[in-house]
């Protein structure tokens, strides 16, 4: 039997597990039947029926059927907190500033995670926040623009003295046989003992329809410290347009020194297997990042008290949502994401009516940035949480 969408608003949330980064990301992976892949592939033919090669797909209306029951939000935040050992602790545990430099570059590849093909995550509201805490490290995420749709994140380790602080811009385009998701925006990493700032930058996302469905990163990637002089230039290969066995996953790249831009390691592998670096002097190989020691068997998010998530949390914005995808009770998960996107067009209409314009008020707009709005501040405990195995959450 069915209920009524927004019946009980403090009732237990509706929490999916986490995705599992060790898929490839094809579409025949998974749990799907054949039925199932056949009518998410004709799904996404009907949606894509007409538009013109370039064509930006931001505005793009997904159905419901092919949402996976979480928020972009919650996708950005996995990179972050959802992880089997604490690789972003260790990067401020590096003895010297190369052993530092590359446990960033390795971190960096963890956040490099494929969605399931022919599941979208929710387009979030303005305004949507997710915040959640993972041992020592606390992590806020906020929406501060809806179009274009900009979403910002801060995360700090206190004890350890990390900090991270990104924003990103998705931008897809449909380009015939294929999506291309480009990623605007600025990640940064501070480790504020060290005195050193990491910059990296995202690969594109490629959703694939032809002749092999399934999503892979591709293209160029780098992880930057100019403090220590330190570079690192990563690629990540797509399978040939003909070479459908071709495994998902490759990535190169080297290690180079920014004034003389000399390389002085290689790097080699599959960001969702494991990815080795070779000294090209000494000819030494060693493991820089282990997929299956970092990212399998994860944790799923617990709320440790209600009472404290607030309404602009994504779980509870998109509960009911989640509820009926999870459910697989399409009527209920359509007629509350109805709700949720009318409410929000009435509010922009009130605003651009009233000549208000809505500020966030944990991030700020600086220089062509988004950064965080409580300088000198931490991110405080979250009531989500993320059990993890290297402490006592």
């Amino acid at each position: 039997m069915g209920r009524a969408v927004n019946e009980i608003s403090q009732e237990k949330l509706a929490i999916a597990p986490p995705n599992d980064p060790l898929k490839d990301g094809c579409a025949s992976s998974g749990k799907h039947t054949d039925g199932d892949k056949q009518s998410i592939v004709s799904s996404i033919l009907d949606l894509l029926k007409g538009l013109r090669p370039g064509c930006e797909l931001t505005r793009l209306q997904v159905p419901i059927q092919l949402n996976m029951p979480k928020s972009q939000l919650q996708l950005y935040g996995e990179s972050v907190y959802s992880l089997s050992e604490d690789l972003f602790d260790a990067c401020a545990k590096g003895s010297t500033p190369l052993e530092r430099f590359l446990r960033v570059v390795a971190w960096h590849i963890s956040t490099t995670r494929l969605a399931p093909f022919g599941q979208t995550p929710f387009n979030p509201v303005l305004g949507e926040t997710h915040h959640v805490s993972c041992g020592d490290l606390n992590v806020f995420l906020e929406q501060v623009s809806h179009h274009p749709p900009i979403t910002a994140l801060y995360a700090t380790n206190e004890r350890a003295n990390v900090r991270l602080q990104w924003w990103q811009h998705p931008v897809p385009r449909f380009h015939g046989n294929r999506v291309e998701v480009s990623v605007q925006g600025k990640r940064e990493l501070f480790m504020d003992s060290h005195k050193e700032v990491y910059e990296m930058t995202c690969p594109k996302l490629m959703i694939r329809f032809f002749p092999k469905l399934g999503n892979e990163w591709v293209g160029k990637s780098s992880v930057k410290c100019c403090t220590t002089g330190l570079e690192a230039d990563l690629f990540f290969h797509s399978r040939s347009l003909f070479n459908c066995k071709g495994r998902v996953g490759q990535i190169s790249g080297k290690v180079l020194d920014l004034s003389s831009q000399n390389p002085f390691f290689d790097i080699s592998g599959f960001y969702n297997g494991v990815v080795t670096i070779e000294n090209r002097q000494t000819k030494e190989t060693c493991v820089l990042f282990d997929a299956h020691k970092s990212l399998a068997n994860l944790k799923q998010l617990e709320v440790q008290n209600r009472k404290d998530v607030i309404d602009t949390e994504s779980l509870v914005i998109w509960r009911e949502v989640m509820w009926g995808i999870m459910m697989r009770d399409w009527g209920h998960a359509r007629k509350a994401k109805q709700i949720i996107e009318e409410k929000q067009r009435a509010a922009a209409n009130e605003m651009k009516k009233q000549g208000v314009q809505w500020n966030s008020s944990n991030f700020e707009l600086v220089d062509g940035d988004w950064q965080w709005r409580h300088v000198g501040q931490n991110v405080t405990k979250a009531p989500i949480v993320i059990p993890c195995g290297w402490c006592q959450s």
